[in-house]
C-alpha cells in the first residue's frame, strides 16, 4: 500500500492540473528563472519577491542560523555540535537536566557528556533548568473583550500571570544575583524584562531592562533578546517611536528575528520611517533604514537603491532589493501561465491579466465566447515554455524550413522569443512601471565597484531580458569559472 501511495505522490508533481479561472494566486505554478535565493546572507530570504503572502516562504528554514543556538554552542567552548546544542537548549526535558545535575543523567546524549560537564559548565546547566521550567508560561495573558468572537474559553491555557509574580521576581534576582558568569547573569536580567513584558507590568520591564541588562557591557545576542521584550513593553505603553527603534535595533542585528521584528516595527506611515532615518547615526543604520524603505515601497526601488549605493555598494541587503527587482521584470517579460485551447489546439500565454492572452485561434477574441482549458501536464508546460521562447516563423514554412531560413539576429529579436512588457497587475497601481533599463545600468555600475559575482550575473540576466544576446555573452564571459580539484591520474 505504501508503494502505491508513494507512487502517486511522486506522479503528482509530474502531473498538475489548473483551472482556467484559478489566477488568483500568481506564485502557485510559477516558476522564475532567476534565482532569487542566490543571496549570501540567508537571514534575509524572507524578504525576497513573492505575490501570494507579505513573506517569502519558498525556502528551508534551516538555512537561517538561530542566534541563541548559535551563543549556548560558543558558552560550551564549541564541545557539542549544533544539533547537539539545538537538542540540548530546547529539546531535553527539564528532568534530563535535573538527572545530569544529580549525577545519573539518562539521557544518550547527556551520558555521552558526562557529569564532568555539569561541573564544567554549571551555571549554564542551571540557567536553563530555570528556563525550562518558565517556559511553559511565557505568553502574553489574553484580556478578553466583548467583542471576542473567537477566545478560547478554556481554563487549561498557561500564560505567565499563572506563575506567582513576587515568587518568580524574588527568585529570578536572587539567581542574578549569584551568578558570576556575565553572560548567564544577563540571561537572568532577560528573564526579567520578559516576564514583566509579559504579565503587562511594563513600567518594570523597562526598569528590569535598566537594572539587570544595562550595567552589563555585552551586546550579543542575549542583550537583543531583552531588548525585544523592551521594545514590547514599550508598544504597551504606546511609546512606539522607542519601540519601533529598538525593534529596528533587534531587525539589525538579530538573524533569526528579522521577519518578527520587521512585523513588530509597524511601519505603516511615511512617519514612521522618518523617525527611524532621524534616529540613525551610522552608515550601516541608514542603510538598513533605506532597505525597509525599498521593501514597503515598491513601485520603482531604483531611487532607495541608488542611496544604499551610495552608502556601501557592497551591502548585502543593497542585493535583495536588486533580487526582488529582477524577479519583479521576470514576470512582467516572461509568460507565466500556459494552456491550450478546445476547438483549434493551439498553445496560448497568460502574461499577467486574463486581458492580455496571445493565441493563434482567431475565434477566441470574440465577445461573450468563453475560453475553455485542457488540463496541461506539468511536462507539456515545460515543453511549450520552450516553443514559445525560441519559436516563431518567418513565413509559413512549418518547423525546420522555417528556422533554416532566419538569421541568429532574427531568431533573437522575434517576438515569441521573450514577451514585451506586461504589467501583471498584482497589487500595484498604475505608477508600477518597466524600469528595466534603469536597474540595468544600475547593475552595471555596481559590478565595476563591487566584487560579489552577484552583479554580474544579474547584469547578464537584465541583458537576456531585454534579448540582446551579445551583451549577455559578453557579461557571461566575465563571470569565474569554478574552480575544481585536479588530480593527474596515474599511470599505473
Amino acid at each position: 500500500m505504501k508503494k502505491y501511495l508513494l507512487s502517486l505522490a511522486v506522479v503528482s508533481l509530474f502531473y498538475t492540473q489548473s483551472d482556467a479561472c484559478a489566477w488568483s494566486d500568481p506564485d502557485y505554478e510559477y516558476f522564475n528563472l532567476f534565482t532569487q535565493s542566490i543571496i549570501r546572507d540567508k537571514s534575509y530570504l524572507p524578504f525576497l519577491h513573492n505575490y501570494s503572502s507579505r513573506f517569502y516562504s519558498g525556502y528551508n528554514a534551516a538555512l537561517i542560523p538561530d542566534d541563541n543556538i548559535e551563543t549556548w554552542k560558543k558558552f560550551f567552548n564549541n564541545q557539542l555540535s549544533y544539533t547537539e546544542t539545538q537538542n540540548l537548549v530546547y529539546k531535553l526535558s527539564m528532568n534530563d537536566l535535573n538527572a545530569l545535575k544529580n549525577g545519573t543523567p539518562g539521557n544518550p546524549l547527556l551520558q555521552k557528556l558526562g557529569t564532568g560537564f555539569y561541573h564544567k559548565y554549571k551555571e549554564g546547566i542551571d540557567y536553563l533548568i530555570e528556563a525550562k521550567y518558565l517556559e511553559p508560561y511565557m505568553s502574553i495573558n489574553y484580556v478578553e473583550s466583548e467583542n471576542s468572537f473567537y477566545y478560547d474559553r478554556s481554563n487549561n491555557s498557561k500564560d505567565a500571570t499563572s506563575l506567582d509574580y513576587n515568587k518568580t521576581i524574588a527568585a529570578l534576582t536572587s539567581l542574578y544575583h549569584a551568578a558570576r558568569n556575565p553572560e548567564i547573569k544577563q540571561r537572568y536580567g532577560y528573564q526579567l524584562v520578559r516576564f514583566n513584558h509579559y504579565t503587562r507590568n511594563y513600567d518594570a520591564a523597562l526598569q528590569a531592562f535598566k537594572t539587570y541588562i544595562e550595567p552589563i557591557k555585552l551586546k550579543g545576542t542575549v542583550y537583543f533578546m531583552a531588548l525585544d521584550q523592551l521594545a514590547g513593553a514599550q508598544r504597551g505603553l504606546e511609546k512606539n517611536s522607542d519601540a519601533n527603534w529598538n525593534f529596528f535595533q533587534v531587525f539589525m542585528n538579530r538573524k533569526d528575528r528579522k521577519e518578527s521584528a520587521f512585523i513588530s516595527m509597524k511601519l505603516s506611515d511615511t512617519a514612521s520611517f522618518s523617525n527611524i532615518m532621524k534616529r540613525a547615526g551610522t552608515n550601516e543604520e541608514k542603510n538598513m533604514a533605506y532597505f525597509l524603505l525599498g521593501y514597503e515601497d515598491f513601485n520603482n526601488p531604483i531611487p532607495i537603491m541608488e542611496k544604499m549605493y551610495d552608502i556601501n555598494p557592497d551591502s548585502e541587503i543593497l542585493k535583495v532589493l536588486a533580487v526582488r527587482s529582477i524577479n519583479e521584470l521576470e514576470r512582467s517579460y516572461l509568460p507565466t501561465y500556459y494552456y491550450t485551447d478546445a476547438a483549434s489546439g493551439k498553445v496560448s500565454v497568460q502574461r499577467g491579466k486574463a486581458d492580455t492572452k496571445d493565441s493563434a485561434d482567431p475565434q477566441k477574441d470574440k465577445p461573450g465566447q468563453e475560453v475553455k482549458e485542457e488540463k496541461v501536464s506539468f511536462w507539456q508546460k515545460i515543453v511549450m515554455f520552450f516553443k514559445n521562447l525560441f519559436g516563431g516563423s518567418k513565413s509559413d514554412k512549418s518547423g525546420s524550413e522555417a528556422k533554416a531560413d532566419q538569421s541568429d539576429d532574427e531568431l533573437f529579436s522575434n517576438p515569441d522569443r521573450i514577451p514585451f512588457y506586461t504589467r501583471t497587475g498584482y497589487y500595484y497601481d498604475e505608477k508600477t512601471k518597466d524600469y528595466l533599463d534603469d536597474l540595468e545600468k544600475f547593475t552595471e555600475k555596481t559590478k565595476e565597484k563591487s566584487k560579489d559575482e552577484y552583479w554580474q550575473i544579474a547584469d547578464a540576466y537584465l541583458k537576456f531580458l531585454k534579448k540582446t544576446i551579445k551583451e549577455v555573452l559578453k557579461s557571461s564571459m566575465t563571470l569565474k569559472p569554478p574552480t575544481r580539484n585536479t588530480r593527474k591520474r596515474s599511470k599505473g
